[in-house]
């Protein structure tokens, strides 16, 4: 299947460590405000968050272009071809109607785990936004079986647009919890002063 080739390749993905932070209030207000970044230099692992537990243990990445603009060439060009793979299905006026989010899964248990794709939420402002859209990128997607050492499940989450990127939010899944997103705020604000 030709999207597990990209699946392969986004595992691989590697830390690159930021310099100092910059207030979350003013991160994505530094810097360029649009245009191509030509020498982008953050990796996947820098703008995503991990929530982990009961067996689980689920990566959250970001797909929207306010970010992957600050992202290194292989890491957007990645990301940017998932979407468009997609067709019609995300776009709304020419434009992505959603903000969409990669969402990787695998067991961390000995046993199976079974795991409710509906029930991974954002938070923000005291809003629960539910995802409007679920599109499978693994073939065993649908199965909503994790293993300890099987193949991280894939799939692109689209979420409402009205969730604004810039302010905090938390990711929930059941009892696990995320406030991560203030820390990836600075880091996108730093990869902007660095880029500029």
């Amino acid at each position: 299947m030709k999207m597990n080739a990209i699946a392969v390749f986004l595992m691989s993905a590697t830390v690159l460590v930021c310099g100092p932070s910059l207030p979350a209030s003013r991160a994505f207000q530094t810097g360029p405000s649009g245009g191509e970044t030509e020498e982008g230099i953050l990796e996947t692992e820098d703008i995503s968050v991990i929530l982990q537990g009961s067996g689980v243990w689920i990566r959250i990445t970001p797909m929207d272009e306010e970010i992957l603009r600050y992202c290194t060439e292989d890491t957007r060009s990645t990301y940017r071809k998932m979407l468009e793979n997609q067709g019609e299905a995300l776009k709304s006026d020419g434009d992505y109607g959603y903000k969409t989010f990669l969402i990787s899964l695998q067991g961390r248990s000995e046993n199976e785990v079974y795991f409710d794709p509906t029930e991974l939420n954002i938070v923000q402002q005291g809003k629960v936004y539910k995802p409007s859209q679920i599109i499978p990128i693994s073939s065993t997607f649908d199965k909503r079986i994790l293993t300890l050492y099987g193949t991280p499940e894939m799939a692109i989450y689209a979420f409402s647009k009205e969730i604004d990127l810039a302010l905090p939010l938390e990711f929930k899944y059941k009892e696990l919890s995320s406030n991560k997103w203030d820390e990836i705020i600075r880091t996108v604000g730093e990869a902007k002063l660095r880029t500029r």
